[in-house]
């Protein structure tokens, strides 16, 4: 009997020096499968950042609009600098045709435009600097986006 579990123990152990070694093929399979999660996370969290940004944006100019209809004075260089940080997120988290395709975004940014293109033509010479810089940030942003592309997302 006692020459049974030895065997049975020795059998074990050997058998337990085989279960955690991997060979290369498995290696790389793993390796592989590792990648393609890690693409999988990634693409999954890129896809919902988008549809945020793109509320955040929406939200903000919203503000704006809110802003132009107050009497309070509008800073243009703080306006700039927010506008321009929440486009390069909506620019690096969405693709363009779902950027052009979004109606909803497309009517806000017109009528931004619009506003902003009034206000630097009726600004003196000393603060029309900081106006036309959110001016051209701006129309740049609606010209690529929504003026110059057809509803299939191609550039026309």
């Amino acid at each position: 009997m006692k020459l049974s579990i030895q065997k049975e123990i020795a059998r074990y152990k050997e058998w337990r020096k085989g279960v955690l070694m991997l060979s290369l093929p498995e290696l790389l399979l793993l390796t592989v499968v590792s990648g393609l999660f890690i693409i999988v996370l990634y693409v999954c969290t890129k896809s919902t950042k988008g549809a945020l940004s793109i509320t955040a944006l929406k939200n903000y100019l919203n503000d704006l609009q809110i802003k132009f209809k107050s009497p309070l004075t509008i800073n243009a260089e703080t306006e700039r600098s927010a506008l321009e940080i929440l486009l390069n997120d909506v620019k690096t988290s969405c693709d363009r045709k779902v950027i052009s395709s979004n109606i909803d975004l497309e009517g806000m940014f017109d009528k931004t435009c619009k506003q902003i293109k009034s206000i630097t033509e009726s600004k003196e010479v000393g603060t029309r600097s900081s106006w036309q810089k959110l001016k051209d940030l701006s129309s740049g942003f609606n010209e690529f986006y929504f003026l110059n592309i057809n509803r299939t997302g191609i550039a026309i």
